[in-house]
């Protein structure tokens, strides 16, 4: 007897151009997970509303992932498409207004805001390294919340 393929819980995290905030949403909740030995049960993603397809992620981005050791080659700009959304299982946005934008969505979209109790996480885009760090420090102090929010959902 085979044992019946288990779906993979798809988690696609959403900003503005998939060059800053969601990069790094999406490679912090890949390594919360493959610490708690869940990597297998998710499809983690991110894309943009308005991404330039395969452009870098920014260069600070790729800094503050660097500095605190985490993997930040090979990113490619993605821009936010039907498909993506139907195969999601949960959009997690970075803003209110990302949410908003996806208010046609049948799908679970949440803000990390929301998960959190926290603010949104702001765009540094134009700033500087100490922008993208604080981008950085909030979304590591919300990677773990996200993943208990997820798994509490999955497994109810």
């Amino acid at each position: 007897m085979t044992k019946p393929k288990i779906k993979k819980c798809t988690v696609v995290f959403v900003c503005t151009g998939n060059t800053c905030r969601s990069p790094v949403a999406e490679r912090l909740f890949k390594q919360q997970v493959k610490k708690h030995k869940n990597a297998g049960k998710y499809r983690i993603l991110s894309a943009g509303l308005c991404a330039n397809s395969g452009a870098p992620m920014s260069d600070f981005s790729q800094s503050v992932l660097a500095e605190a050791g985490v993997a930040h080659t090979g990113h490619k700009a993605r821009r936010l498409s039907e498909k993506l959304i139907k195969s999601a299982d949960f959009l997690i946005c970075m803003t209110e207004g990302h949410k908003q934008a996806l208010s046609h969505c049948v799908k679970p979209v949440y803000t990390v805001a929301e998960i959190t109790g926290g603010s949104e996480v702001g765009d540094p885009y134009g700033g500087s390294i100490e922008d993208y760090r604080r981008m950085f420090d909030y979304l590591v102090y919300a990677t773990p919340e996200i993943e208990t929010f997820i798994a509490k959902l999955i497994l109810a």
